[in-house]
């Protein structure tokens, strides 16, 4: 564990999938503001403040994701997962002012907030993948 402050970057296919939905789904004020979003996430990483404006638009938006995780972020996920209790996550997530979500999602979004009690789970999967 290095450097546990890398940032896990998303793959491009899923932020226009994500950017496509809220064209269409956000009125044209919160799409603007919602490009700048992701404008400041792509050049800042994740600060508490981004995640928190863009969980407040994202949870506005209807989408599906149809691009598969990777086999090391699907086993650093399950491990994360399986190592913590859905309450533990989400006190971990008040700690960090991250919404409340599905638990791999908040795991996600947890290690990428370098939260060391997940980052500790999650590392030893992703070191493979250079993450």
């Amino acid at each position: 564990m290095d450097n546990p402050a890398k940032i896990i970057k998303l793959a491009p296919g899923k932020i226009e999938s994500l950017r496509v939905a809220a064209e269409k789904q956000l009125s044209p004020e919160e799409y603007e503001e919602f490009i700048g979003l992701l404008n400041d996430l792509a050049l800042y990483g994740l600060t508490p403040w981004i995640n928190a404006e863009l969980g407040k638009l994202t949870a506005k938006i209807q989408w599906e994701l149809e691009i598969e995780e990777s086999p090391e972020w699907i086993e650093a996920l399950q491990a994360c997962d399986r190592a913590f209790l859905g309450r533990e996550l989400k006190d971990m997530c008040y700690d960090y002012d991250i919404p409340i979500s599905h638990k791999k999602q908040m795991c996600r979004k947890l290690y990428n907030a370098h939260c060391p009690a997940v980052v500790d789970i999650m590392q030893p999967y992703l070191e493979e993948i250079g993450a």
